[in-house]
């Protein structure tokens, strides 16, 4: 505020010091021989140059007064932007990553054709890692040989899933959570499938809650979720039910989907002889979907899920597996000498070893193997499973032709 006042100064004075030039001028117009016309011209004309002199610097002195005020207008915008960005960029960083791709609005989408499976996977990455905050599982039950191509909400259907599991995972520790789709009636224009959640453990402490908050009246910050996943399925038109047994409990809601042509799908790769399996898991839906996925594929499954037994077939030449799956769990308790048997076994037979990971808690391990390995994240499609598989068969099918495997 400094430089307008002395710009505001400096006008008055220029303006007093042209009043005062006046005045000089008629005393002189009155004591000077009239006689003198060459003293009076020169006068008045030294008057009239001083006042264009005194407009020229009042022009001046406004047009700077006038650029300092735009300059301060243009400054006091660009502070209020940096502010504004600094607030935005703070609100950003305290918002978790993961919710900047999770949409919390239940407004209801377009019908698009689409895989389903696919869609719903958008979110499998994020739910992985939350998984290891409480250490759970989540398995995706999809049998790869249901119809998959559908128009239908698949944005609202895959946020609908993604909450119910969101809501499971940090509700529960130490546990398997089990999404399964199952036909209930498949006629040509519009399939109708049961989607249900499955967790095996018991809540029923807070089954009031839980009801509450599926008719979408808790005020809780931690059934939040839960109250965003009643909205979905009502404008889905369906409804979130719920039950609880003694030792699990679950949500499930029926799905109206409208059938679109199959695309081609990607088919297992063959080799000359025939592909073989065999399956370390303590969790038995774990291993039940994995097998019926691979029985799928053409690949014959050892009926074995024990890690003593596994390890026989692995060592010996009993079954003789092209591919072993082993938990990452199962890993992590097994002695140093074990491991090394593992090892020799893989490359003395060429075997390919693909390791299931529970949730992030586990990837230390697979890293701390000193031999190669595949990982198989859970929760994952069949269309994920695929990927892995056709990689070791050319993989396989390259060491037969004296190629190095590539992971």
């Amino acid at each position: 505020m400094i430089i307008p006042l002395v710009i505001v100064t400096f006008i008055v004075n220029m303006l007093f010091a042209s009043t005062a030039e006046d005045n000089k001028t008629d005393i002189a117009y009155t004591y000077i021989d009239k006689s003198i016309n060459f003293q009076t011209s020169s006068l008045f004309s030294s008057g009239f140059k001083g006042k264009e002199q005194m407009i020229t610097d009042i022009m001046l002195c406004l047009f700077g007064l006038i650029a300092f005020i735009a300059l301060m207008i243009l400054l006091s915008k660009k502070i209020k932007a940096i502010r504004n960005k600094k607030t935005i960029v703070i609100e950003t960083i305290k918002k978790p990553l993961y919710m900047a791709k999770i949409n919390t609005d239940p407004t209801p989408s377009k019908l698009a054709p689409a895989d389903i499976t696919h869609r719903i996977s958008f979110s499998f990455n994020v739910i992985y890692k939350k998984c290891a905050k409480n250490n759970n599982t989540v398995i995706f039950d999809f049998d790869p040989s249901f119809h998959r191509h559908f128009l239908a909400d698949h944005k609202s259907t895959t946020y609908l899933i993604h909450f119910i599991l969101e809501f499971c995972i940090n509700l529960v520790k130490n546990s398997t959570i089990v999404v399964s789709f199952d036909p209930i009636n498949l006629q040509k224009d519009i399939h109708t499938y049961n989607v249900s959640i499955k967790i095996n453990q018991n809540i029923i402490e807070i089954e009031n809650k839980i009801k509450d908050a599926l008719l979408q009246k808790s005020n809780y910050l931690h059934y939040k979720k839960l109250v965003l996943a009643s909205k979905i399925a009502n404008n889905l038109g369906t409804h979130i039910n719920y039950s609880n047994g003694y030792d699990e409990f679950q949500f499930d809601f029926d799905l109206n989907l409208i059938p679109q042509d199959q695309f081609v799908a990607t088919k297992f790769i063959q080799t000359p002889d025939p592909t073989k399996a065999v399956i370390a898991s303590d969790d038995m839906d774990s291993y039940n979907t994995l097998v019926k996925q691979l029985t799928f594929f053409g690949i014959k499954v050892e009926p074995i899920n024990e890690w003593a037994i596994v390890k026989k077939h692995i060592i010996t030449t009993i079954f003789n597996p092209n591919l072993v799956f082993i938990q990452a769990k199962i890993l992590a308790r097994l002695p140093q000498a074990e491991l090394t048997e593992l090892k020799e076994a893989k490359e003395r037979k060429s075997l390919s070893i693909i390791v299931i990971s529970n949730n992030t808690n586990y990837d230390k391990i697979i890293n701390s193997l000193d031999f190669e390995v595949y990982k198989l994240k859970q929760p994952y499609t069949s269309d994920y499973l695929l990927a892995i598989l056709n990689k070791t068969q050319k993989n396989a099918i390259s060491k037969l032709w004296g190629g190095y495997e590539v992971y």
